[in-house]
């Protein structure tokens, strides 16, 4: 026999013996001050339309229920007796946060921060050929507000080394003698946001890619 119990499947096979199984669709639901129904399809929800303020939701169809909510604008959490949000104060969101909703009761929501989209490396960033804005031995600042990642490399050489800082610590260097004088040499960083970071090379010029 299988019974649905808050979107997952519950089988029974006899002698005390369950098997279930998650539905962990996503979908979509229009950001409502507070009739959004984040309860209606798989696990994960979408959140669609501007960004509006949030006092409540839904009635969740079973205390205990959760669901995760991806944020697709700036939308505020309002912490107050329908929603208990994290840390006890308002909350507002960034593109791509990603929030959990748990039902205290039916309609009473614990609501927390699992991570912050943003702030996520990689998320909505790129990678950009920076190549003709970056020269070696000059000192570069990490102002974009979020971690990047650097990479350069440099023509094979007898003697050439390439290194890269960043603050004031030396992450990586690659070259010398010998048989790396007919290979490319590549080293690669993550910068912190706010960070300096400095490619030193004794050589050619070098290739410079970001990701940003």
């Amino acid at each position: 026999m299988t019974t649905i119990i808050d979107g997952t499947a519950v089988s029974t096979f006899g002698a005390g013996i369950t098997c279930t199984s998650t539905n962990e669709a996503v979908h979509t639901e229009a950001a409502h001050a507070t009739t959004s129904d984040i309860w209606a399809g798989g696990q994960t929800c979408l959140l669609s339309g501007s960004a509006v303020t949030f006092t409540d939701i839904a009635d969740a169809p079973a205390a205990g229920a959760v669901r995760t909510v991806i944020a697709n604008a700036a939308h505020i959490i309002t912490d107050n007796a329908a929603l208990e949000v994290s840390g006890n104060a308002n909350y507002t969101c960034s593109v791509g946060d990603l929030l959990r909703f748990e039902a205290k009761s039916t309609t009473a929501f614990r609501v927390s921060v699992m991570s912050h989209g943003t702030g996520i490396f990689g998320y909505q960033q790129s990678w950009s050929d920076v190549s003709g804005s970056r020269d070696a031995n000059v000192t570069y600042t990490n102002s974009t507000g979020r971690p990047i990642q650097v990479n350069v490399w440099g023509g094979g050489g007898n003697g050439l080394v390439v290194s890269l800082t960043v603050g004031s610590v030396l992450v990586g260097q690659v070259g010398g003698n010998g048989d790396v004088a007919s290979h490319k040499v590549f080293v690669s960083a993550i910068v912190p946001a706010g960070e300096t970071y400095i490619a030193q090379n004794n050589g050619n010029n070098l290739g410079w890619a970001e990701l940003r």
